[in-house]
């Protein structure tokens, strides 16, 4: 293959991903107009589309074709070796794998940037709701946490323990995962804005895989599912179930997914949820007191109740013992994807849920 010939295919191979590319950047330019054409229009309908897809099983496809996904990768590196101790074919053989990687690679990125990555630049969830974000004292954020700290023990002392931690039995995944799907689906009335999901979240077969890439679950625009670790804590679950959900929405921001899930889980009439969505807020907003106020924070601390403790406990040494350079690795690859992804702070943008908590606390005292 002659060099000209060379690029100008690899430059064809390209062109979905720099179509892909120059259609996200110009959602960008106006999130108004983003939210209109492609969050409330585009969105919705490619989003469908993708879960009829999704519908097929009640386990997750994702993890199925990101592993088929790994093979084909795999295939193209055997190739090229196999190619490389075969003088005679090398320069043509790599030459056409790495067209085939580019195009394949292509694909993937175009599709993406179609089916929801215009979506980290729609609206904002505290502009589409009126909810009156903006900066805060420590008194107002010392207030909120000892708010939600009461509120997590009452939580507590209504649901049922296993030897002395909250538990969901792992029977019982798909009932929990309807009644995630019904609490994300309930908030469409207060916020019409938000739609309802089709597909309730799926578990997982390799969970644990990815506890030891530190994450609680991933939402999978190709086949529009919320997939789940159910390897991880009780305490961690429903929530995470909301978030993933909330992503399913075309609420990307991981701030804006944090803040739905917990909205999902205080209106739930499931006990767990209410528990796993106080803790989750809780969590976030004595982190922020912590940094402004650490006399303050201490004094809250010794409020936690002896179940509230525990579970606490538990959860900590759970993700522990996943602490590893994998962890680390994918705290990287995500802050690297979240700043691509038009979210510039990074995974700093999860402490931002707070702003949304306080505007929530405001809003429900009238402040």
């Amino acid at each position: 293959m002659k060099p000209a010939k060379f690029w100008i295919r690899l430059l064809l191979c390209l062109s979905p991903a720099l179509a892909g590319f120059l259609f996200t950047a110009a959602a960008r330019q106006n999130p108004a107009a983003t939210e209109e054409w492609y969050s409330r229009g585009v969105f919705p309908v490619t989003s469908a589309a993708m879960s009829l897809f999704g519908g097929f099983s009640r386990r997750s496809l994702a993890e199925w074709i990101l592993l088929a996904a790994a093979l084909y990768g795999l295939f193209l590196i055997l190739r090229l070796v196999w190619a490389l101790r075969r003088p005679g074919q090398r320069r043509e053989t790599l030459l056409h794998t790495i067209l085939l990687s580019a195009f394949s690679v292509s694909l993937i990125l175009f599709a993406f940037q179609i089916l929801c990555a215009p979506n980290y630049s729609r609206l904002t969830f505290s502009e589409q709701s009126g909810l009156p974000v903006r900066a805060s004292g420590a008194e107002e954020l010392s207030a909120l946490c000892e708010e939600l700290i009461r509120e997590a023990n009452a939580a507590r002392d209504k649901i049922g323990e296993q030897d002395g931690l909250f538990v969901i039995p792992k029977d019982r995944f798909y009932e929990t995962a309807e009644t995630a799907r019904r609490s994300v689906a309930a908030l469409s009335e207060t916020y019409p804005f938000l739609g309802e999901p089709r597909l309730a979240p799926k578990p997982l077969v390799f969970s644990e895989a990815l506890s030891y890439l530190n994450l609680t679950g991933f939402y999978f625009p190709y086949t529009s599912e919320a997939n789940v670790n159910v390897h991880m804590p009780a305490l961690d679950l429903p929530s995470a179930m909301c978030h993933e959900l909330a992503h399913t929405l075309g609420f990307m921001r991981e701030d804006e997914a944090n803040f739905i899930a917990y909205l999902a889980c205080r209106s739930s009439d499931a006990p767990e949820f209410v528990y796993s969505g106080l803790v989750l807020a809780l969590t976030h907003s004595m982190n922020a007191l912590y940094s402004v106020d650490y006399s303050r924070f201490e004094e809250l601390w010794h409020l936690y109740g002896d179940g509230l403790r525990r579970d606490y406990a538990a959860q900590g040494q759970y993700w522990k013992r996943y602490d590893t350079l994998a962890a680390d690795v994918s705290e990287a690859v995500n802050n690297v994807y979240l700043k691509a992804n038009n979210q510039s702070d990074g995974t700093r943008s999860y402490g931002r849920m707070v702003d949304l908590l306080l505007a929530e606390y405001r809003m429900r005292h009238g402040g």
